[in-house]
């Protein structure tokens, strides 16, 4: 503990934007969590990320959005004065339609990247989940226009295709972000141990194997096999 908390001391002296960010980017709550598990898979985390075999296996694309092109696509196949026919109906639905038809009010005058806050304020939830078509737009509102419900879905599947790319962009952000921070972290950690003189319990394990490993040090292997008779295995289950 005391070793990690100059590691973290160290950073916050001379990088604390790399803490700071990875903090924010991850939406980090408990940054002694963060470091455990920084510290559990170190031997993965120590390697570059390999963008193309991460995003293949969870079946991402990190190809980067051009905003303007998200918000083409969704208004794609759609009228050029869909946000005024929409809001113009929901305005005669319920207290909700009218509230959420405010997020449509000008919304071709304002610029892309607000056009796309705006709309997920329409669609989503607080939470970032998409409102169930069962409740929105309201029955008042389908009845007053029975077409507004085949645009809405539109409308709105186009904007839940973005959503989902929109997704996959802040994971890969994030992955970057947490890799970026790992290697920092541990070539740090990795200084502090060697100016101490300190093995954790890690080290203990994988110098041990690489001693056995090694041709250098086939002397041990000699001396271990000439000397041993019996092994015995402590937590034999881990």
């Amino acid at each position: 503990k005391i070793l990690v908390k100059e590691v973290i001391s160290e950073i916050l002296r001379y990088d604390s934007a790399a803490f700071e960010n990875v903090i924010k980017t991850l939406a980090v709550s408990d940054h002694k969590s963060l470091i455990d598990q920084i510290l559990t898979n170190r031997s993965y985390l120590n390697e570059s990320l390999k963008l193309d075999s991460f995003c293949k296996c969870f079946g991402l694309t990190h190809k980067s959005l051009n905003i303007s092109n998200e918000v083409s696509s969704i208004f794609n196949e759609l009228p050029k004065n869909i946000d005024q026919i929409i809001a113009k109906v929901l305005s005669r639905g319920s207290y909700n339609d009218v509230k959420q038809a405010r997020y449509l009010e000008n919304i071709r005058q304002i610029s892309d990247s607000d056009k796309l806050d705006n709309l997920k304020s329409f669609f989503c939830t607080k939470n970032g989940e998409l409102r169930s078509l069962r409740s929105f737009p309201s029955k008042k509102a389908k009845k007053a226009d029975p077409s507004l419900e085949r645009m809405f879905v539109l409308l709105r599947s186009n904007f839940s295709i973005y959503l989902a790319k929109s997704s996959e962009e802040k994971i890969i952000d994030r992955t970057r972000s947490l890799y970026k921070f790992s290697q920092k972290f541990l070539s740090t950690y990795e200084k502090i141990k060697f100016s101490h003189d300190i093995l954790d319990y890690e080290d203990l394990i994988t110098k041990t194997r690489d001693l056995l490993n090694s041709y250098d040090t086939k002397w041990v292997l000699f001396s271990i096999d000439g000397g041993i008779d019996h092994i015995l295995l402590d937590e034999a289950q881990d």
